[in-house]
């Protein structure tokens, strides 16, 4: 009986440990597959949000990327969060057939606020967390419902690979302990790189907003601003405001002198006969024009007062002109010494009207209004106040008396080095803003879009013959950028 029981027991033993072998070959084959970048196959609805996801694997270390949008086509971004840490696959899963074990360590945690949407922040609970719009933030600590690393420092993880898509476990709230794990899978994600990725974990940095393709025009100019593009000749017409010049460029003669002196000109816009309208703030005036250069005053007082400087304009379908009326002449000329030689108790928004050559002050509520621009069916002025720690785009009703009415914030412009300054509208709708380190995109609702960044401070912009070509005025350079439709 004895004799008979230690050939069993040996058996025994073998086949347990053939088994242990196989197991252990099936494990190494699966991580050696895991191995790694993958990213989900669609937006995946997360309730009040939508999500891609990117999840990178070397043989020791995860990162996780995940770009969270207000929509469900991806054009409205809110944040970008990114985990971090190390893994391993312990077993196979006894409650899902096929499935592995992992057990993830989550070592740092990463936020990235993608919106200027005030509304939005708050009502994701990010307002504590002392996020500034695009600045990687670490959050490791917790911020709003992302835990801190101390309270859920592993997650226990369910994964499989199946026709060669990776599933992970489907998300639920007590993943930070094992009896937490997941028993079913959620959605799938596909390989980016087929082959083994290197042992030094890729770099999470992703370019989420699309750039434009920006070339050098002109440069060695000095302070740039106003540019409007002539449709009928084909150019673009620009002031080189310290330079006191108005310059034209085109295609086919590059940059030559339009007008000189200009009188410091700023903003210019055409009026519906093609005559020219400059904000001549070195003169403190508004003028007109025509197509050989002969120059007439519009406007230069209201109530008997001079304007500070009149900086930017827009003219209404009527003929009627918009402009703003900030101090940065006056600052210019007189520096500390402005308020002297000021006129107007405050920086105001003003309405002229040719036709009866009347000019009323529509606007006295912004500390230093700069750019603006009408929405396509004229109900809305955007406008873009510039005063350093109050930077932000309002947006008023346009009412039929040719006032403002209601007005609400459309974002708050968190650049430290220049703007928010020209505003345009393109034929998309959209609202296309200069904010210093670049063109912030805005949908006509006011969520940001996209960002075109810039290693240059943006003064100005006007689209060129389309709304796929943007030509960009810097403190020293012309540019073009050539851009999608978004």
């Amino acid at each position: 009986m004895k004799r008979k029981a230690i050939p069993l027991l040996i058996c025994l033993v073998l086949i347990i440990q053939s088994c242990k072998k196989n197991d252990t070959k099936a494990l190494d084959n699966f991580e050696q597959k895991l191995v790694g970048s993958w990213e989900s196959v669609e937006l995946e609805d997360d309730g009040t949000s939508f999500s891609h996801k990117e999840l990178m694997l070397t043989d020791q270390k995860w990162h996780l990327n995940v770009f969270a949008y207000s929509d469900i086509k991806g054009h409205y971004p809110l944040f970008h969060l990114e985990l971090e840490g190390t893994y391993e696959i312990t077993d196979a899963s006894s409650t899902v057939e096929g499935s592995w074990n992992g057990t993830y360590n989550i070592d740092q945690k990463h936020l990235t606020l993608l919106t200027y949407n005030h509304e939005i922040i708050q009502g994701l609970g990010f307002e504590p967390c002392g996020l500034t719009y695009g600045e990687r933030t670490n959050v490791s600590n917790g911020c709003s419902f992302v835990e801190s690393v101390t309270d859920c420092a592993v997650d226990y993880d369910l994964v499989t690979i199946k026709d060669g898509m990776l599933y992970a476990g489907k998300r639920n709230p007590d993943m930070c302990m094992p009896e937490g794990r997941p028993e079913s899978h959620g959605s799938p994600f596909k390989r980016i790189v087929e082959k083994k990725a290197n042992t030094t974990l890729p770099s999470p940095k992703k370019e989420f907003l699309r750039d434009a393709k920006i070339e050098l025009l002109s440069e060695n100019l000095q302070f740039l601003e106003g540019p409007i593009w002539d449709t009928a000749k084909g150019r673009l017409i620009f002031s080189e405001v310290n330079g006191n010049v108005l310059w034209q460029w085109s295609e086919e003669t590059g940059l030559s002198k339009y007008l000189e002196p200009s009188y410091y000109a700023g903003g210019n816009v055409f009026d519906a006969s093609g005559h020219i309208i400059s904000c001549q703030g070195g003169a403190r005036r508004v003028v007109k024009i025509d197509s050989v250069g002969n120059m007439s005053v519009l406007v230069d007082t209201f109530e008997g007062k001079k304007f500070n400087s009149p900086n930017d304009a827009v003219v209404k379908s009527d003929g009627t002109i918009w402009f703003t009326d900030p101090d940065y002449g006056l600052l210019a000329v007189f520096g500390a010494d402005a308020d002297k030689h000021r006129e107007l108790e405050g920086n105001y928004i003003f309405m002229y009207d040719p036709a009866s050559n009347t000019i009323k002050m529509v606007c006295n509520s912004l500390s230093k209004p700069n750019g603006l621009a009408f929405s396509k069916d004229e109900t809305k002025l955007y406008v873009g106040n510039s005063k350093e720690g109050d930077r932000r785009i309002m947006v008023f009703d346009v009412l039929s008396s040719n006032t403002l009415g209601k007005t609400k914030l459309v974002a708050t412009i968190k650049s430290k080095t220049w703007g928010v300054d020209g505003l345009k509208v393109g034929e998309d709708g959209n609202l296309y803003a200069a904010c210093g380190d670049g063109v912030n995109i805005f949908s006509p609702s006011g969520k940001l879009i996209h960002v075109i960044s810039t290693d240059f401070e943006v003064t100005n912009l006007s689209f060129g013959s389309n709304n796929e070509t943007l030509f960009l005025t810097g403190h020293e350079a012309l540019y073009k950028a050539t851009i999608k439709n978004y």
